[in-house]
């Protein structure tokens, strides 16, 4: 953007005044982008319909660069305007283009730059007017569009209008013209919009006594094509209006020229009339430059005469048409979609839809997102309506685990920096049972098989009447740590059933898991059982009928499988009273030391290895000295790997380094210290490790943010503490839940909660009056997702 020194004070106030927000907003161009037609409408980038408004120069061999065009005067248009479009009107005869086809190209290249910098859309106009057969200036025309397109070609903001007003031609003339000049564009400019202007002047036929239904039965056969109209209300009255609109509904169309006079833009203005077409435009979102931006002595040219020569470019300059004009391209202001928050894309590209597991199976999730005007925050995946995981940084992934036999329905959903959101395409997935190993059985049915219970859906049902019924899974080869069944009940909200859950080995000899059950007898939605997590291969839910009669029915079940023990988060090779856990309490103000060569400090990401792609490391008196490490990795705890040798901190900060390393698979990582430029210290303030999944080590001891509450809302009061403290937090979504407290050198001390919750709020006691006072870690594991918080007893 060009700067305003070189205009007059007063303009400069102006701009201040009135359009200084504008330069710093987004312009047409930034908001929509690349323009596309789809269907029927001229549409952006995001693929929403949107209409453009603007002006369209006089004839640039007598109103140009220089002249009525100038840095000021387009300033004007593109910001006290408000315009979106230039049509840069480029006459082939008249003392045109074929006058001097380099100094015009030249001109015409100015003018789409001056359009590109305020960003609007340049639209270039191939004005042939006579003679009105556009195959005369065919080689022109392949001239002027090769070298237009071949110098603008990876531009986003070129409209090609390639026939201004065909006269005296039929529309089969003008396709045979259309179908030689578009692709010399398409083979330099592939995805810009083509305009094509229609016969009797752009009338789509009606000053010839035709009509639009020539072009609709011999369409052009090219995408991204639309069709020009022109009008001038005084003139053209309800005929060209009803022919406008019924060609609207057929035809992708563009509005290049039009005024409140005469036909030839001059005399009175009808105003009424044209706002008749206005707000028809508006009403098809038919895109439309006004007829002229020059100071010439007709009515319809915009700016009182003189104004070209010195300006300014004021309203006090206007002509009443262009008062006019120029109120409609401010009001009402664009509506782009886009302008604001553009929701984010997201698809699952695997499992493949349609793919077969064998239980107990590791489903491996896979998804892309993308977000066109902001960040992806995150990615949930879920099956069916139920959260089974996350992930906050690309590729995003997420393994499912243990997962029993039976159809499941994947879908990720993405969130974007503004709080959009987007879900993917569901992709199904069946999960059967090993050989020998039927999913789901059952003692009898009465026509609503086991099968229904394992089907997603609903309305189906397993049914079978009697004491003593029962319906039974198979969890796969090998034993699972279950903890828990959700069932659905049958007609769940009239009536509560009675049941007990046993679990097997073998499927024939069974232990009670859980007796003497019974639903809500509120819902038809799936409900919770949980129990002492125990080791099966098989369940079994049996049947004592319901409160009003002995039938046993169930829509939906799920086993759930226990998640796997945590390791221990942190832990080194010894310290000096600044112990390991320091460097995950979110504090540069603490550390963990340890002096000497081969020292380490190491972590564990979790209950199954993570793709590891840097480490980031805070050391203590970084900004005085260097320290020299190592980064190994282990799936184990005991057999490591080299990823990065011979690493040193910069010497210059006290804030996380980051340290890359070939991306590998990792469940622990452990950072190797040889000393400092200074001693044989090795001491760290803060380690983040992260991994590809987003979901590893950090994501469960990194979250407390500055107003002391986490992701889930993970809280103490009070803190410090004597004797008790209460730990509140957010369920978001039901399910398994875990709770522990930590000491500073990383061992477990208590669990406060390992049990299947619902969602919402939590709070539960930590009584602690037996162990020393000092710095604790809770640690708080739920769907996925983990955090921590230091609390502090007395």
């Amino acid at each position: 953007m060009k700067k305003l020194v070189s205009f007059p004070v007063l303009w400069l106030l102006l701009c201040l005044l009135t359009c200084g927000t504008g330069a710093f907003a987004q312009t047409p161009v930034a908001k929509n982008g690349q323009l596309q037609v789809i269907g029927l409408k001229l549409c952006n980038q995001y693929g929403n319909p949107i209409q453009l408004r603007g002006m369209s120069t006089h004839g640039i061999q007598w109103y140009g660069w220089g002249d009525c065009l100038t840095e000021a005067s387009l300033d004007a248009l593109a910001y006290d305007w408000g315009a979106d479009v230039l049509r840069i009107s480029l006459y082939v005869q008249e003392g045109g283009y074929e006058t001097d086809p380099a100094g015009f190209t030249a001109q015409v290249n100015r003018l789409i730059e001056e359009a590109t910098e305020r960003g609007m859309y340049a639209l270039v106009d191939w004005h042939q007017l006579t003679p009105g057969d556009p195959n005369y200036n065919l080689a022109r025309a392949k001239t002027f569009f090769t070298a237009i397109a071949n110098q603008h070609k990876n531009k986003n903001n070129i409209i090609y209008d390639v026939c201004n007003e065909p006269n005296g031609v039929t529309w089969a003339r003008i396709k045979t013209y259309a179908d030689q000049i578009i692709p010399v564009i398409r083979a330099i400019d592939s995805d810009a919009v083509v305009l094509v202007g229609t016969h009797a002047w752009a009338s789509m036929g009606i000053s010839d006594g035709r009509s639009a239904q020539d072009i609709v039965s011999n369409p052009l056969s090219f995408s991204n094509i639309m069709y020009t109209f022109h009008f001038y209300a005084k003139s053209h009255g309800t005929e060209y209006l009803n022919e406008l609109s019924w060609a609207a509904d057929r035809l992708p169309v563009f509005v290049t020229e039009f005024g409140s006079q005469e036909a030839s833009g001059d005399g009175a203005n009808d105003f009424t009339r044209t706002q008749q077409y206005i707000d028809l435009m508006r009403q098809k979102k038919i895109s439309w430059c006004n007829w002229n931006y020059s100071d010439d002595s007709r009515s319809g040219a915009v700016w009182l005469a003189g104004t070209c020569g010195s300006g300014p470019w004021t309203t006090a300059r206007l002509k009443p048409a262009g008062a006019w004009i120029r109120e409609r391209m401010l009001v009402p202001a664009d509506d782009f979609p886009g302008g604001g928050n553009q929701l984010p894309t997201v698809s699952i590209t695997s499992p493949a839809a349609g793919a077969t597991f064998t239980a107990p199976a590791t489903v491996n999730i896979t998804a892309t997102a993308a977000d066109t005007d902001g960040t992806i925050s995150k990615v949930e995946f879920f099956e069916g309506a139920n959260k089974i995981g996350e992930d906050l940084v690309t590729p995003y992934e997420f393994s499912w685990t243990g997962v029993a036999a039976g159809s499941y329905s994947l879908t990720a959903k993405a969130t974007d920096n503004a709080g959009g959101t987007k879900t993917s395409t569901a992709v199904n997935i069946t999960v059967t049972g090993t050989p020998g190993c039927t999913p789901v059985s059952a003692s009898g049915d009465d026509g609503n098989v086991a099968a229904n219970v394992l089907d997603n859906n609903l309305a189906t049902r397993w049914s079978a009447s009697g004491d003593g019924q029962w319906i039974q899974f198979c969890l796969g080869a090998t034993a699972q740590n279950v903890n828990g069944v959700k069932i659905a009940f049958y007609k769940g909200n009239e009536r509560r059933s009675i049941f007990d859950i046993q679990l097997s080995q073998d499927g024939t000899s069974w232990t009670n898991a859980a007796t003497g059950l019974q639903s809500s007898g509120t819902s038809l939605n799936l409900e919770t059982f949980s129990f002492t997590a125990a080791s099966a291969r098989y369940v079994r839910i049996l049947g004592h009928g319901n409160t009003v009669n002995a039938w046993n029915s169930y829509t939906e079940v799920q086993v759930q499988i226990a998640p796997p023990p945590s390791c221990q988060p942190v832990t080194a090779s010894g310290d000096d009273g600044n112990v390991p856990a320091n460097v995950l309490d979110n504090d540069l103000n603490t550390r963990w030391s340890a002096s000497g060569d081969g020292q380490w400090i190491q972590f564990c990401l979790g209950t199954t290895a993570v793709t590891v792609n840097n480490v980031q490391i805070a050391f203590f008196k970084g900004n005085e000295r260097r320290s020299n490490f190592d980064i190994q990795l282990s799936q184990d705890g005991t057999s490591w790997t080299n990823a990065a040798t011979g690493l040193q901190s910069s010497g210059t900060s006290l804030n996380l380094e980051t340290f890359a390393i070939t991306p590998a698979s990792a469940k622990y990582v452990r950072i190797l210290g040889h000393g400092n430029t200074v001693n044989a210290w090795n001491s760290y303030t803060e380690v983040e490790i992260n991994t590809s999944s987003g979901a590893g080590f950090m994501a469960m001891a990194k979250t407390e943010d500055a107003g002391g509450e986490d992701a889930l809302g993970l809280t103490a009061a009070p803190n410090p503490f004597s004797s008790q403290t209460n730990v509140s937090f957010t369920v978001q979504k039901a399910g398994q839940t875990r709770l522990a407290v930590f000491d500073m050198n990383g061992k477990m001390i208590a669990v406060l909660v390992n049990s299947h919750l619902t969602a919402g709020k939590h709070t539960v006691p930590f009584r602690c009056g037996e162990i020393p006072a000092g710095n604790y870690i809770l640690k708080l594991e739920q769907q996925g997702k983990a955090s921590s918080k230091k609390i502090q007893k007395y």
